[in-house]
């Protein structure tokens, strides 16, 4: 187990929330229909993976039936449903 060096742990339910903004919830289909016929690309490290992940981690709520293995798609260029990866 690892021992907390701070004696307060509220910092761990902090939530950023913009200030006099007022963003909408993210709406997968209305993305994916912005998407259609377009390419986004993320570069990076290990950081931009995990952005990559996040974004199909969202996009599949609403897509029961789209499966996504981490270990097998990223970094191969395989191809999963409807979204290309190339690593």
């Amino acid at each position: 187990m690892v021992k907390r060096v701070r004696s307060d742990s509220g910092y761990l339910y902090w939530r950023w929330s913009p200030r006099d903004c007022k963003l909408p919830e993210f709406n997968p289909k209305k993305f994916l229909k912005f998407m259609r016929n377009k390419s986004l690309a993320f570069i990076g490290d290990s950081v931009s993976r995990n952005h990559v992940q996040f974004l199909l981690c969202i996009l599949s709520k609403n897509y029961l039936r789209w499966s996504y293995n981490t270990g097998s798609i990223l970094g191969s260029g395989l191809e999963q449903g409807k979204i290309n990866i190339w690593g």
